[in-house]
C-alpha cells in the first residue's frame, strides 16, 4: 500500500514494487527511465522522459509509477527556487526554468525525469527504483 508525504513543496509517494518485478525483469534487458532516452530540454528548459506513464492530464502518474516499482516525487520551482519563480511570474522571464536545477528529494537514487509547466508554475519530477 502506498503513502503520500508532503513537505516544503516536495511530494513523495512510496509503495510496493510487485508490478515492477513483473514488468521489468532485468534478465530481459528492459530498463525503465534509461537516461539515454531522456530528450533534450526545449527552449524553456522543459522535457519529459518517454517512460513516464499516463497519457491524459488527469492520470495519477505517481500511482502509475508505484505500480511500476518506482517512488515518484514532484518539486515545484516556487518552493525550490523562489528567486527564479519570482522572475518567472513578476518579470515574465520565460527563460527562468532553463536556469533552475531542481533539488532532488532526500535520499539516494533519485533521477530527474521531467521539468514541465503546470497551472501552478514549473515543476520537476524525480523517480527512483523501489
Amino acid at each position: 500500500m502506498g503513502t503520500k508525504q508532503e513537505d516544503a513543496g516536495i511530494f513523495v509517494c512510496t509503495g510496493d514494487g510487485e508490478a515492477f518485478d513483473q514488468l521489468a525483469d532485468p534478465r530481459k534487458g528492459f530498463q525503465m527511465f534509461d537516461l539515454a532516452k531522456l530528450p533534450s530540454p526545449d527552449e524553456m528548459g522543459f522535457f519529459h522522459h518517454p517512460d513516464i506513464p499516463g497519457d491524459e492530464e488527469g492520470d495519477d502518474v505517481k500511482s502509475l509509477c508505484l505500480a511500476m516499482g518506482f517512488d515518484a516525487a514532484a518539486v515545484d520551482m516556487d518552493s525550490d527556487a523562489p528567486e527564479l519563480s519570482d522572475a518567472w511570474y513578476e518579470d515574465e522571464d520565460m527563460a527562468a526554468p532553463t536556469r533552475w536545477t531542481p533539488t532532488p528529494p532526500a535520499g539516494d537514487g533519485w533521477i530527474l525525469v521531467a521539468k514541465y509547466d503546470t497551472e501552478d508554475g514549473p515543476c520537476a519530477m524525480f523517480v527512483k527504483p523501489r
